[in-house]
């Protein structure tokens, strides 16, 4: 192969289109050798992979908005995937088109994709990866509503964005998932730690079990966790949206759960998303802990 092809597939996650081949100085006959000899495959209209490497999930992507043209942007679960806020590999990949392009997905193929056309403000689109994609914040609120889970907007809030930044990009959207944007990001904004501590509390009431102290200072320490069950020598820490692990508060936490755990306590931690999404679970979770110890369910029963 071409050093200079195999240089561009090495940078483009084993990609490349027609245009970009004939701007290397690539032949139409020389593209039909390497198709014929299977150095290069076509996946769609006028975009390749390299034929000796495995089509991962960051090819497929990158050749379905190289197959977009012009103007596309990635958007959608695959964006947030893109941004790292999803681990789970998108089914579909979305793009984005401005409105007015009559450029429709195909019908069948290796890559399943999904058309958007809307007009993205400029402030909502970005390069990363030498990839036109949404922006973090655009794409961690429109990941969340296509997978109708809070995690990739908290994970969002945790990794880079402020919450205003996450407002703002709501407040630039237009067509359909605007309203429910707005909506899921209000919740945000309500989910403070003294909320989440709220849910917890409502979680283990339904659930039976009694006996919590609440923000209160631990017995021969300085610590004051959320949830404190003595009977049970189990702590619990619940979290709020946008929860930061800044390097100094990540290092404190686990130095002070390090010292807990030594000084025989059990401790548990939930995340906002633990309590919205998986609430049978922290449940589940809580119970067996306490068995685990020794105690009772109900400091009554």
């Amino acid at each position: 192969m071409d050093p200079r092809v195999r240089a561009h597939l090495d940078r483009h996650d084993g990609v490349v289109t027609r245009d970009e081949l004939t701007e290397l100085g690539i032949t139409r006959a020389r593209i039909e050798t390497s198709l014929r000899r299977v150095d290069l495959v076509r996946v769609l209209p006028s975009v390749y992979r390299a034929g000796t490497a495995p089509f991962t999930v960051r090819g497929r992507i990158r050749a379905a908005v190289a197959w977009a043209g012009p103007g596309a942007v990635l958007s959608g679960e695959a964006a947030a995937w893109w941004w790292t806020f999803i681990d789970t590999d998108p089914t579909t990949v979305e793009v984005t088109l401005p409105p007015g392009c009559n450029r429709h997905a195909p019908l069948s193929g290796p890559i399943p994709i999904v058309v958007r056309r809307r007009t993205v403000a400029e402030e909502d689109q970005r390069r990363h990866h030498r990839l036109p994609v949404t922006s973090p914040a655009l794409s961690a609120v429109e990941g969340a509503l296509r997978t109708g889970q809070s995690h990739p907007l908290d994970r969002a809030l945790q990794k880079m964005l402020t919450l205003p930044e996450v407002i703002r990009a709501c407040d630039r959207m237009n067509g359909w998932g605007a309203k429910e944007a707005r909506r899921l990001v209000s919740g945000a904004a309500e989910g403070t730690t003294f909320a989440a501590e709220r849910i917890f509390a409502r979680l283990m009431a339904q659930a039976g079990i009694t006996g919590w102290v609440v923000n209160t200072i631990l017995p021969g320490s300085t610590a004051v966790p959320d949830f404190l069950l003595e009977r049970a020598r189990l702590i619990v820490e619940v979290d709020g949206w946008a929860w930061h692990h800044t390097p100094e508060r990540f290092q404190r936490n686990r130095s002070r759960q390090n010292g807990l755990i030594l000084a025989g306590w059990r401790v548990l931690r939930f995340t906002w998303a633990d309590l919205i999404e998986r609430p049978e679970q922290v449940v589940q979770v809580v119970t067996a802990a306490i068995l685990a110890s020794g105690a009772r369910i109900s400091s009554t029963g």
